[in-house]
């Protein structure tokens, strides 16, 4: 028999619609969100979903594979133009619109251009908003032109460089942290994070580089030469979010909520046992999954963004080995309740600590909620049996058996040393 076979609700993102996420198998999840947001749709252009309706959001740089179901915590965009980028502040600068972008509407791109007669460098900035001590968070696309890289600055000296035509950060010019990812068609989408030291206003600058050894455009740049630029975003927070588009004014993104309360028969004795596969981005210690009883939230299993374990009369124990969860990285993690006081954690094709209470009764489980109030998650399935699964088939289901996944998961390149000689021994020891 199939551990499918042995399965009470399956899910994967497929179908939709407002207020609903459908299962494969069995209860449907119930889901709020405030608003509109954007998501990567199946050509992997970015495009706005109508508010209350979940986002099935697709990898824009491998559209083979299945979407993820996104959800993501609250944000702003502090920049006020953020789409319409010819009307910030610039110098030395000729912007053209109506270019070619990762939108799924037509002209909503900008070409960044030099204006070589001052001979001076050549930016776009925008301040906004912020308080000291806080992070914050700046992103945009960019794409090369005859120019192949640009400098990306905040209050004018700190920043980073990046070389469009592979991706890398070249240079980094102090007190940031930063990441690029592929968005497909010649586009990245960069980022950098820092701990804002001003009172009121920051800035962001962009600037197009010829090479990345290039402080500014060169003076013997043609005018009409520089990089493609869309979507630029200012938030507070340590990683970027989906795009919040902005034309004039602020704009929000709302907290997103799923839940399932129809739990009869999920858990209806003192076994059971919930897996999901999934992705998230930060590691603040907030509740992101919460199991919990129908009462309150005594005697509930949880997942912090960097964390598994149990909270309030469970002890506060945490998974063994699993506080350092990395940012973007495929976690398969089961809770297998055993009885009715004890349950057992299984993380990445291993078994973990159990844990026991004596105080709370655990099949009293009424609702489990995700809620990504720290930043992002991406879930790509989960699992729901009302039977306490064997050790070995929870591991079969926690278990990897992409290598792909496995080589993704920790930072390695088919071509890196450590897998070159034997692949599939190196790969099975991971």
């Amino acid at each position: 028999m199939s551990l499918k076979d042995k399965a009470c609700l399956i899910f994967k993102p497929s179908r939709v619609k407002s207020g609903k996420a459908y299962s494969f198998r069995g209860e449907d999840f119930t889901f709020t969100r405030s608003g509109i947001a954007t998501r990567y749709n199946e050509q992997g252009k970015i495009e706005e979903v109508a508010g209350g309706i979940p986002r099935l959001n697709y990898d824009p740089a491998d559209l083979t594979k299945c979407p993820h179901l996104l959800l993501e915590d609250s944000r702003t965009n502090r920049i006020s133009n953020g789409m319409s980028l010819g009307s910030l502040n610039k110098t030395s600068v000729l912007t053209i619109d109506d270019q070619e972008s990762p939108d799924a509407l037509p002209g909503k791109g900008v070409k960044l251009n030099v204006n070589t007669s001052t001979g001076a460098a050549s930016y776009l900035n925008s301040a906004f908003g912020v308080s000291s001590g806080d992070q914050y968070t700046v992103s945009i696309y960019a794409k090369a032109g005859e120019f192949m890289s640009f400098n990306f600055h905040h209050y004018g000296s700190a920043g980073i460089k990046v070389n469009l035509q592979t991706g890398k950060v070249v240079h980094n010019a102090g007190d940031t942290t930063y990441g690029t990812k592929y968005v497909g068609n010649g586009w990245y989408r960069v980022w950098m994070t820092w701990t804002s030291s001003q009172t009121s206003s920051d800035a962001v600058y962009i600037s197009p580089t010829r090479i990345p050894t290039d402080n500014y455009a060169s003076t013997t740049s043609t005018i009409g030469e520089g990089i493609y630029i869309y979507g630029l975003q200012a938030e507070e927070g340590p990683i970027p979010t989906s795009l919040i588009k902005t034309t004039g004014s602020l704009a929000s993104r709302s907290l997103e909520n799923m839940n399932i309360t129809t739990l009869s028969n999920i858990f209806p004795q003192t076994k059971a046992t919930f897996m999901i596969d999934f992705s998230t981005d930060d590691d603040t210690s907030l509740d992101s999954i919460v199991i919990r009883s129908s009462a309150s939230n005594y005697g509930r299993a949880y997942f912090y963004e960097n964390k598994f374990g149990f909270a309030d009369s469970w002890g506060g124990e945490s998974i063994t080995g699993a506080n350092s969860i990395a940012n973007s990285k495929k976690t398969k993690f089961i809770w297998r309740l055993n009885d009715d006081s004890n349950g057992t954690f299984f993380l990445n094709g291993k078994e973990s600590n159990s844990v026991s209470t004596t105080t709370h009764s655990w099949n009293n489980i009424h609702r489990i909620d995700f809620m990504p109030q720290c930043g992002t998650m991406m879930i790509d399935e989960m699992y729901f049996s009302a039977d306490a699964l064997s050790s070995a088939e929870c591991i079969a289901l926690t278990s990897y058996d992409d290598y792909q996944e496995l080589v993704d998961r920790n930072d390695l390149t088919w071509e890196s040393p450590t897998i070159t000689n034997n692949r599939l021994t190196a790969l099975k020891e991971l």
